[in-house]
Formats: structure tokens, sequence, C-alpha cells
């Protein structure tokens, strides 16, 4: 699990290497997509990029199957420099996992 969730910081700090603005300059809709292509690079083979809006709090979804199955939810959140991710983020982000997780498989 911590392995899987290293995947797209990685790629962050690989790019914030490049350049150490890339999180101020960067849309958010394009860290979306950074993220998402971290998970395929490591041949994540499900790995959805849902719709601008209507996505229930999911942004980016990566699953691997199989016995031991993994599924990331990644919520993307994109605030000027200094701003903290306000409480109320984290606590709707905790509402989409439990969801999720009391669903199961059914999500997508």
């Amino acid at each position: 699990m911590v392995e899987g969730v290293a995947v797209p910081w990685f790629a962050i700090l690989r790019e914030l290497e490049r350049d150490p603005d890339f999180l101020s300059k960067i849309p958010w809709r394009s860290l979306e997509e950074v993220i998402a292509g971290a998970y395929k690079r490591e041949g994540w083979p499900d790995v959805v990029l849902t719709p601008r809006s209507g996505d229930k709090g999911r942004d980016v979804i990566a699953t691997k199957p199989g016995i031991g199955a993994i599924r990331i939810l990644d919520q993307v959140k994109a605030y000027k420099l200094g701003n903290k991710v306000p409480a109320d983020d984290v606590r709707a982000l905790l509402g989409v996992l439990t969801r999720d997780t009391n669903q199961g498989s059914k999500m997508r």
C-alpha cells in the first residue's frame, strides 16, 4: 500500500527537482494527469482520470486487481503557496473513502 501511494509523490518530486516552482505553475487538471500518468508508468493496469465534474470527490482512481487487490483514490487540490487545506476538505475526502470502502467492488 505504501509503495502504491508513493508512486505519484515520486513523479511530483522529480518535477520539483527540475523546477522548484512546478506546483505553483501547473494547472490543477494537468497535475491530475501527472498523477494518473505516474500510476500508468508504474504498471497499474486500471487507472481512471475522472471527468472534471461529477467525480464524486475522486480525481484519479488506480486499481491493481487480484489477490491483495489495491484501489487508490486520489483527490487533487491546488491551493496557492502558503494556503493550508481546510479541515472540511479533509473530512470530505474521508467521506469519499468511507463511501467507497462500504460499497467495495461496486464502485468504479
